[in-house]
């Protein structure tokens, strides 16, 4: 009898884990976003010229999300390694960036759901371009959009 017990406690053990690791998997990952982005930027050391952009995050379940933007028309866009942006609610999905000195850098992204948004390191140029000119950056916004 306690054999049977046992095989049956076994049983729904594994069950259980099937369960859980298949509803994880099954998360919902989030819509693509487009941004109709007006002037060339740099992220990551890199510079995208103007236009219209998809902007996903590649591991949306992760406490480390990358965020990827590449170029509706097509061509190279660039994935980057982001951190955590907690702020008030943020209803519009959006980037920000810093203008200093004529350029611009992508700042944060914030997603269609809730406080969080993802922050991205200052880049090497910007950090350079800041020490040079002194002064405070300002903030300019995209509002994105789910395209259907």
């Amino acid at each position: 009898m306690k054999t049977n017990l046992y095989t049956a406690i076994a049983i729904l053990a594994v069950a259980g884990y099937f369960n859980v690791g298949s509803a994880s998997a099954q998360t919902a990952r989030p819509a693509d976003l487009t941004a109709n982005i007006p002037f060339e930027f740099s992220i990551s050391n890199q510079t995208l010229p103007a236009g219209e952009y998809i902007v996903t995050t590649v591991n949306h379940v992760s406490p480390n999300k990358v965020l990827q933007l590449r170029p509706k028309k097509g061509g190279s866009g660039v994935m980057v390694q982001t951190t955590d942006a907690i702020g008030r609610g943020q209803n519009n999905p959006k980037l920000v960036f810093r203008h200093l000195g004529g350029r611009y850098f992508l700042a944060e992204a914030w997603m269609a759901s809730g406080n969080e948004g993802l922050r991205f390191k200052r880049s090497r140029a910007e950090k350079e371009l800041e020490r040079t000119l002194g002064g405070t950056p300002t903030i300019s916004t995209v509002a994105m959009y789910v395209k259907r």
